[in-house]
């Protein structure tokens, strides 16, 4: 068949057939189109999933490939041993179950650290309390106390074995080669700084100037008897003029520092000790406590409000960089020397002692490094009346 045999066997349908058809087409609703939101979600949903079934396949695919892959023999795991099989010919008896030893934690074995090194320093009982106060880095110290320079130089050069051997010693004054010889080795020795005393006075009266001598007959308890110097008296001199005849005739006061407290200390052992020494005295008495002494805090503050209170009263202080900048105050000369940076520093001022660390034979073997150069401590160290190196300057 040909397309002109299809044309003319083909048969127009009638108009009323036609007609018919259009009212039918017109009845049907138009056909609506999805909202561009819905048809896009669609089209993502489509996409993840035909994203997911290719990964799944994949996935599928290499897996076989593994498990047809050789087994690796060295990973295999290894099989328990069984337990032996009990002979069913031997008459059954009552078994104890053996209980299997339960495993045991390994104990946390710590290596036993060393004892810790003790480092033994040895000074005098007046400076006790300054070299306690001194920051050890954590060490384990122990501080011996002797009553004087020699007894801490002797104990520096021991050898025994059965008592400590202290690594250095820190007196008061520079010791003579002659004390020094009594060691078996070379001992070094470095000035640390210096401890001062002074007398002040309020500035409303000023001050005067005294030797230890006068000092100590003004302060003693007992002094030497004038018609028996080798006998001593209880202190009768109530005035300046009792105790030198060119001084003015005002009453004797003082206020200082408990005589058992590290400035009470350095006061007797510096200008005390030097006008005892003086009268040709080899022991000498405590301070007298006939209220001539008052005791009183080393604070500035207190001694401040007690010498504006009472201005013919000496006041004794550790020299500091409190003391250098109060002008309610001034310090008294002795022997004519006033208490300056400079004439401490030189020794030139009675009231004043240089420092020395004396270095024995065991410090250098225990690596001893002290830090006196503390700006803290030399701070603190003013209410031991100890003036650091560092602050030993004019």
């Amino acid at each position: 068949m040909n397309d002109d045999f299809l044309h003319r066997i083909r048969v127009e349908p009638s108009p009323e057939f036609l007609a018919r058809l259009k009212s039918r087409l017109d009845l049907q609703p138009p056909p609506t189109t999805p909202a561009p939101a819905i048809a896009r979600l669609r089209r993502v949903l489509l996409g993840l999933l035909l994203t997911g079934s290719v990964f799944a396949i994949t996935l599928l695919i290499l897996n076989r490939g593994n498990e047809e892959a050789p087994a690796i023999t060295n990973t295999r795991p290894l099989a328990m041993p069984e337990a032996p099989r009990p002979n069913n010919s031997a008459p059954e008896t009552h078994r104890t179950p053996v209980k299997r030893a339960e495993a045991q934690p390994t104990p946390d074995i710590k290596p036993k650290s060393p004892a810790p090194f003790t480092y033994y320093y040895i000074t005098t009982t007046s400076l006790q309390p300054y070299l306690k106060s001194l920051n050890t880095n954590g060490r384990n110290v122990t501080i011996l106390a002797t009553e004087s320079t020699t007894d801490a130089v002797s104990k520096l050069c021991m050898t025994s074995q059965d008592s400590p051997v202290p690594q250095f010693a820190l007196v008061p004054g520079r010791l003579p080669q002659s004390e020094l010889d009594v060691c078996n080795f070379k001992v070094s020795e470095t000035l640390i700084g210096h401890q001062a005393v002074v007398l002040a006075r309020s500035k409303l009266y000023g001050t005067f100037n005294l030797t230890p001598r006068e000092i100590f007959l003004a302060l003693a308890a007992e002094i030497p008897d004038p018609a028996h110097p080798d006998h001593l008296i209880p202190n009768p001199n109530t005035t300046w003029s009792d105790v030198n005849g060119s001084l003015e005739r005002e009453p004797i006061e003082f206020f200082g520092p408990e005589p058992n407290s590290p400035v009470g200390v350095a006061f007797r052992e510096i200008l005390f000790a030097a006008g005892c020494h003086a009268l040709g005295l080899k022991e000498c008495p405590d301070i007298r406590k006939d209220g001539v002494y008052t005791e009183a805090a080393a604070t500035l503050n207190d001694m401040v409000l007690k010498l504006q209170t009472k201005p013919n009263a000496i006041g004794i202080l550790p020299f500091g960089y409190a003391f250098r900048n109060t002008s309610e105050l001034t310090a008294g000369p002795v022997m004519g020397v006033v208490p300056t940076m400079e004439t401490i520093t030189n020794e030139t001022y009675p009231g004043s002692r240089p420092l020395y660390i004396y270095f024995g034979r065991m410090a250098a073997a225990a690596g001893t490094r002290w830090g006196f150069a503390n700006s803290m401590q030399a701070l603190a160290a003013e209410q031991y009346a100890v003036i650091p190196l560092e602050r030993s300057q004019p």
